[in-house]
């Protein structure tokens, strides 16, 4: 059996395409330059026209020096022409300013036509490329750094005065209060009794 696979690269430099009839994998992010800080967009799509399935990548909370925010799943989908077509996106954080390196990854596929199993074919894969992204610094150029000024120490706030004399006298006070309550209690039952005599 002749097997063709086709690496393309698309107009943008920061997308990967594989293509071996019936696969089609493609490896893409959003934009090849962000901001420190931004979120990049790192999406995986798997089509494929038989019953091929994907064995996706294994990423966890870190992607080379990017940290993985936040993972999705969607699919499978089914096309026109009876394919399937799954996708995984992923926002990357990254850690640095620079020049970085999404690592190369491995994908594998396991195809499985009828009969399968018991005798189901070994399943294949592809690596793609390390896809470097350029990260700068949000500061503006021409700025020198050692330049740039602070806003100031923090405000120090006056302490709070002593309160300890003050809660000396609230339970004395409070004590007060009450024996002079019941005393007027005691006394306006007393008058209301010697009038109903």
């Amino acid at each position: 059996m002749l097997l063709s696979a086709v690496h393309l690269a698309a107009a943008e430099p920061s997308t990967q395409v594989f293509i071996e009839p019936p696969v089609h994998i493609e490896l893409s992010v959003d934009r090849p330059t962000l901001g420190f800080g931004e979120i990049l967009s790192f999406t995986l799509t798997f089509t494929a026209e038989d019953g091929s399935l994907p064995e996706w990548p294994a990423i966890d909370s870190t992607l080379g020096p990017f940290l993985v925010q936040e993972q999705t799943e969607s699919g499978p989908f089914t096309l026109a022409n009876d394919g399937k077509r799954w996708q995984r996106a992923y926002s990357l954080l990254p850690q640095q300013i620079g020049n970085l390196n999404i690592p190369a990854l491995s994908f594998t596929w396991q195809t499985l036509p009828d009969g399968c199993p018991p005798a189901c074919p070994p399943p294949q894969s592809y690596r793609f490329d390390a896809i470097t992204i350029n990260v700068t610094s949000v500061v503006p150029e021409g700025i020198e750094l050692t330049r740039l000024q602070t806003t100031g120490a923090p405000l120090s706030l006056p302490a709070a005065p002593d309160n300890s004399e003050a809660d000396y006298w609230t339970w004395p006070t409070l004590l007060a209060g009450s024996l002079l309550l019941l005393g007027w209690l005691w006394q306006r039952q007393r008058k209301q009794d010697h009038t109903r005599q």
